[in-house]
């Protein structure tokens, strides 16, 4: 069985890392389901699901980098709301 727990750590510190809480619950759902997929996966290369959680974690990176991936595309330029209004 999947260590559900280790999933949900890593989830839960990119999602404390995320500015926009609009966007929190959808990055945490994803992320959930695209762990375990992956992990899912893994299990028949390691046969061993603590392993293949794991792994299936390292490929998504640093929960940092990987939420401020995320601000990063949910930013809104200034710019672009600037032209928006006067162009």
């Amino acid at each position: 069985m999947l260590d559900l727990y280790l999933i949900s750590e890593y989830t839960n510190s990119v999602c404390m890392n995320i500015k926009n809480k609009k966007v929190r619950e959808s990055v945490r759902n994803s992320l959930n389901r695209e762990i375990t997929e992956l992990a899912k996966k893994y299990v028949p290369y390691f046969d061993n699901d603590d392993i293949a959680v794991k792994k299936a974690i390292q490929h998504f990176g640093n929960p940092l980098l990987y939420a401020e991936k995320i601000n990063n595309e949910n930013k809104i330029n200034i710019l672009d709301i600037f032209n928006l209004c006067f162009f």
